[in-house]
């Protein structure tokens, strides 16, 4: 699997504490896109799905479920449904993010999209970009539960924001959707 980013553990990218998977390429390219740092299949590191449920597995005892975006999933789509089923044989929750709309599945994507308990369906569109959405980016993206483990009507929107900050290097990682007011405050 092409990867672009973990991190071990968030709870901005969905329901309770999640361990979180970018994933590297998108041929989608929605204009306006968030993490157009995703988009070429050049860039990331390959991991095999073996070491990527041993990294869920340091987790697994701080974590509900596990959350994939990207990029977009969907286009790794047999990684993906190993990576989903594995997580569901953990009895952790998925939740999965694609610029996809269901009638454009291919039956892979259909079984990876039936198999989450959460999804973030539909394209992004810069002009009905909200930053007040909980999980999309724009007002178009629908949360879905094809599982029926969720009732998406029960989300409360907020802007959710997350500020990581690595003891050792020093390092800091914004995730979430933050404005230039937000950005200006830790430059």
């Amino acid at each position: 699997m092409l990867v672009h980013d973990i991190i071990p553990t968030s709870s901005i990218y969905g329901p309770g504490e999640r361990w979180v998977l970018w994933v590297q390429g998108c041929t989608l390219g929605c204009k306006g896109c968030w993490n157009v740092n995703t988009w070429s299949k050049k860039k990331g590191s390959v991991r095999s799905i073996d070491s990527l449920i041993e990294d869920i597995e340091a987790n697994r005892d701080s974590i509900e479920g596990i959350t994939l975006l990207g990029g977009e999933p969907l286009q790794q789509p047999e990684g993906i449904l190993s990576l989903i089923k594995r997580a569901k044989s953990m009895n952790l929750t998925v939740m999965i993010y694609t610029g996809y709309d269901e009638e454009e599945y291919t039956p892979l994507m259909q079984e990876c999209h039936n198999l989450s308990d959460l999804v973030i369906g539909g394209r992004y569109i810069e002009s009905l970009r909200d930053p007040a959405l909980r999980w999309r980016g724009s007002t178009n993206q629908k949360i879905i539960s094809p599982t029926g483990k969720y009732n998406p009507d029960e989300f409360e929107e907020w802007e959710e924001i997350e500020v990581i900050i690595d003891h050792e290097t020093g390092q800091v990682t914004i995730t979430g959707y933050p404005d230039a007011d937000f950005e200006s405050l830790i430059e």
